[in-house]
């Protein structure tokens, strides 16, 4: 008997087009903790970004759906780092400190989307750059979705996807969430 591992592939994963494109803040995901090895653990959220121009049809006879497209950053508005710019290319403001990135739901945005070679060779479409929504263009209301270990809710938790839940059950934020309120 053989049991062989597989080399994973992004064959099946819908991409979305590079370009620039008109984006909405869909999701802010609180990460927790999570390991860095460049700089040590650090405190991670995602932002997900829905695509309105660019969907699919993932099961036949359904409707199409908007393709998402997400970007993990450290939790800091440092200037070295990669939110501060993300979150000015959104809202066309320059951060001067603090900022709730909760605050970023729902705004409409236009996203330059590029192709990343992995090292494994497998290619995949990032997020380079973000800015205001171009003059004229009319905004797009859609559902949107947070959840932060700041203000924990089990229901919003559980939304999250599995793969999503399973990575941030590692993290010390759940752990301390569970140890204060055992489910």
């Amino acid at each position: 008997m053989s049991l062989v591992a597989k080399q994973g592939s992004n064959e099946d994963f819908v991409q979305p087009k590079t370009g620039l494109t008109t984006a909405i803040v869909q999701s802010v995901i609180d990460c927790g903790t999570q390991p860095d090895d460049k700089f040590g653990p650090k405190r991670k959220i995602m932002i997900v970004l829905a695509l309105p121009k660019q969907t699919h049809i993932f099961e036949e006879g359904e409707a199409p759906e908007m393709l998402t497209i997400s970007k993990w950053f450290t939790l800091s508005t440092h200037k070295k780092g990669n939110l501060k710019p993300f979150v000015e290319g959104i809202t066309g403001q320059v951060l001067t400190g603090d900022y709730d990135v909760t605050e970023l739901l729902g705004i409409n945005c236009m996203a330059h989307l590029v192709e990343h070679i992995k090292d494994n060779g497998d290619k995949k479409v990032v997020i380079a750059s973000t800015s205001p929504l171009m003059d004229g263009q009319e905004p797009i209301a859609i559902k949107t979705s947070k959840f932060s270990f700041d203000d924990f809710d089990l229901a919003e938790f559980q939304a999250l996807s599995e793969r999503m839940q399973e990575r941030l059950k590692v993290t010390p934020e759940y752990k301390a969430q569970i140890a204060d309120n055992p489910y």
